[in-house]
């Protein structure tokens, strides 16, 4: 078993300790799930890519066509760009976060009403469906 060394903590180190736990207490107060808005945001940088998506694109044929159930969607973002992609029958992204899934209903309202959108965006979207898992207790 690996042994542990003591770490001194002076002053200013222990009000780092203590702002980091403060804040992580409060940020656990307001996403009590684990998710928060802007996830992929944060994930995603500047870049705007995501690597999931690509290896989903490199296997296609396990989309096209299908029905899937994307668990844990978040805000929907993955969920809006492998139906976009790659054209499943259905999709439907489920999270237990109601905030998260009306934001991802927002989305999905506003690229329907979006000026330029190609048919096959409309068709795309009109397989999109976001439902709040709920828990049994």
């Amino acid at each position: 078993m690996a042994k542990v060394s003591s770490i001194k903590f002076n002053k200013a180190m222990k009000i780092n300790i203590f702002n980091i736990l403060a804040h992580k207490t409060k940020r656990n107060d307001e996403f009590k799930y684990g998710n928060y808005r802007n996830y992929y945001f944060k994930r995603l940088g500047s870049e705007n890519t995501d690597i999931r998506l690509e290896l989903m694109e490199q296997h296609s044929e396990y989309f096209k066509d299908k029905r899937i159930l994307d668990i844990g969607c978040n805000s929907g973002w993955l969920t809006l760009n492998v139906a976009k992609k790659l054209q499943p029958k259905i999709i439907m992204g489920i999270d237990i976060d109601a905030q998260l899934i009306n934001t991802a209903r927002r989305d999905v309202d506003r690229q329907k009403n979006a000026p330029n959108l190609t048919e096959s965006d409309q068709k795309s979207l009109n397989s999109v469906i976001f439902r709040t898992l709920r828990t049994i207790q």
